[in-house]
């Protein structure tokens, strides 16, 4: 054929030379047929289709937002994300973690060897404690437990040693693990079985 075909409602093409249309993809939408370009949900809203043709679409929450009435889209607050599009309430940060901007889809892991006492944390200076598998050094850092050693529970200041018939082969451990059929060891503060 001599000519080319048009982009659908839904779909764009960016560029020349094009072997097909590209679907406007979910938190966006193409009105009208012949687009270049999709247009991006307005912010704290979300479509859930991959083509959709208007702005009516985007008549549920965005990740990061939440709604308990039809197209009013609020941010998670500050300790607290929401990974999922179309949700009514936000999720705390879990312990060990934090959120600290408003709309968040996601929440970050506390710095190496550091954790929270709580859920909801809104900073890495929260992550004041030593977390499980690490201990806190009389200068305040936090350390890993050595192999051989382990830490169960956050907020300690020394490591527990793997007992006769465990092991911890790896150092950061927060438990020791028993030697397999056939294995033993029969002292303390190992990293292998024999």
């Amino acid at each position: 054929s001599d000519s080319c075909v048009d982009a659908e409602p839904g779909y764009y093409v960016p560029e020349q030379g094009s072997k097909m249309q590209i679907p406007s993809g979910r938190g966006h939408y193409v009105t009208g047929a012949k687009s270049t370009v999709v247009t991006p949900c307005p912010n704290g809203s979300y479509s859930l289709s991959n083509s959709s043709t208007s702005v009516d679409a985007c008549s549920v929450s965005a990740p990061g937002f939440y709604t308990f009435s039809p197209l009013t889209f609020h941010s998670c607050p500050v300790g607290s994300f929401q990974p999922n599009p179309s949700q009514i309430d936000c999720i705390l940060a879990e312990i060990g973690h934090y959120v600290s901007a408003p709309g968040s889809s996601d929440q970050t892991l506390c710095p190496n060897g550091s954790y929270t006492e709580a859920d909801g944390s809104s900073s890495d200076a929260d992550c004041s404690i030593s977390a499980p598998g690490n201990y806190t050094t009389q200068a305040g850092d936090f350390s890993p437990c050595s192999p051989g050693t382990y830490q169960p529970s956050p907020d300690s200041d020394s490591c527990v040693d793997a007992e006769p018939g465990y092991y911890v082969p790896e150092q950061g451990s927060s438990m020791q693990l028993p030697c397999s059929e056939g294995f033993f060891q029969p002292d303390h503060s190992q990293s292998g079985c024999l």
